[in-house]
């Protein structure tokens, strides 16, 4: 089963557009020096699709999504930000 994931174009006026995925369950937790992220394969789907926006040409470093117990993590999550960088660690 092939799934295509529509990625909108990035637009430096109008800003990132990531898609939407319904259906999406994700939570993240975090534990001593390790984190889980469990989702489903909608959830697995709109992280693919957000990390793929933030990868695209142009996007300016320092762009980031915040991730949030209810929208779209399940409640009771630990938050998380993704943020774009352009070096090396």
């Amino acid at each position: 089963m092939i799934v295509e994931i529509d990625i909108p174009d990035y637009d430096p006026m109008s800003g990132l557009k990531v898609p939407i995925v319904f259906g999406s369950s994700i939570d993240l937790s975090v534990s001593d020096s390790e984190i889980v992220i469990r989702a489903n394969a909608n959830g697995l789907r709109l992280l693919a699709g957000h990390m793929l926006t933030l990868a695209q040409d142009g996007v300016p470093a320092g762009t980031h999504l915040h991730y949030e117990p209810g929208s779209p993590l399940e409640d009771g999550s630990d938050a998380f930000v993704i943020t774009r960088i352009d070096s090396d660690f």
